[in-house]
């Protein structure tokens, strides 16, 4: 896990589980990622309005501040031999816009 950005609080993980399930990873297309595939994954969820965005779905702003929490983090514990806590996650909490501890 290299950081974890918490867009909003959800309930119904069967519902989650069943709409990520539905997400297609598609083979032998060289333009389909991971990345691809998350954002897919969030604008269903958007969409059954589990997660609540705001209007629309804004995947540069998320993608942006994921990016921008990841090389903050490579800056630091990834690189010097960090041995914290796995069980607490660094998370930037982009309700909050700040990092917290979960």
């Amino acid at each position: 896990l290299l950081v974890r950005v918490l867009l909003g609080g959800l309930s119904g993980k069967d519902v989650v589980e069943r709409l990520f399930a539905e997400v297609p990873v598609v083979q032998g297309d060289p333009d389909f990622t991971c990345v691809t595939w998350v954002r897919q994954a969030l604008l269903a969820l958007h969409q059954a309005g589990i997660i609540r965005t705001g209007d629309t779905f804004d995947w540069d702003n998320i993608r942006g501040t994921a990016l921008e929490h990841v090389e903050k983090k490579q800056e630091g514990r990834f690189n010097t031999g960090w041995e914290g806590d796995s069980s607490r996650v660094a998370t930037f909490d982009m309700m909050l816009s700040r990092e917290v501890c979960r």
